[in-house]
């Protein structure tokens, strides 16, 4: 099979306020996900679809990439994802015309030394949510705490995939 490695679009959340959290988009060699409180930024080497260079400052809506992960073999064009189902069926997921990619790079924080993490608090549920969105591995995860109230940064262990991101946004714990 030719088609993406995980299922980034488990990470978007319908009920968030901002249409521009509701793709994948696609730029500089990688695949961005988020939904305000999870950001998974996937290298494209991790998949095995044809046309990878196609995917360059575009994006694909959670939907569509969700059938697209059903696909037998994907090949990405100038046009949009051209797709052969299990059932031999040809189809096109023309990406989405009308979005502002936002800056993820942006928004992924820089470790800081000088900041000692006493306590951290997880939503499970958005914990999860990442789990099932990344590759599988069988190694687990390095969590890297930035600072309290900061982003924790998720690499896998796998060597194979140690350039695979997710970032997670610990709850805030009052005393």
């Amino acid at each position: 099979m030719k088609t993406f490695i995980s299922d980034l679009h488990l990470v978007i959340d319908k009920k968030h306020g901002n249409p521009n959290l509701l793709n994948i988009y696609f730029k500089n060699g990688n695949a961005y996900v988020c939904d305000g409180h999870i950001l998974i930024r996937q290298p494209l080497s991790y998949s095995d679809i044809e046309g990878k260079e196609a995917l360059e400052n575009v994006a694909i809506s959670g939907e569509k990439f969700k059938a697209i992960r059903k696909m037998k073999h994907v090949t990405a064009t100038k046009a949009g994802f051209y797709c052969v189902s299990k059932e031999g069926e040809s189809v096109l997921f023309e990406y989405e015309k009308d979005f502002k990619m936002p800056d993820f790079e942006s928004v992924i924080p820089k470790p800081d030394k000088e900041h000692h993490l006493c306590e951290l608090g997880i939503d499970l549920e958005r914990l999860n949510k990442l789990r099932l969105a990344m590759i599988k591995n069988k190694r687990g995860v390095k969590m890297t705490f930035t600072g309290e109230n900061r982003a924790i940064l998720i690499n896998s262990l796998e060597e194979d995939f140690k350039e695979e991101l997710g970032i997670i946004m610990p709850l805030c714990l009052s005393k």
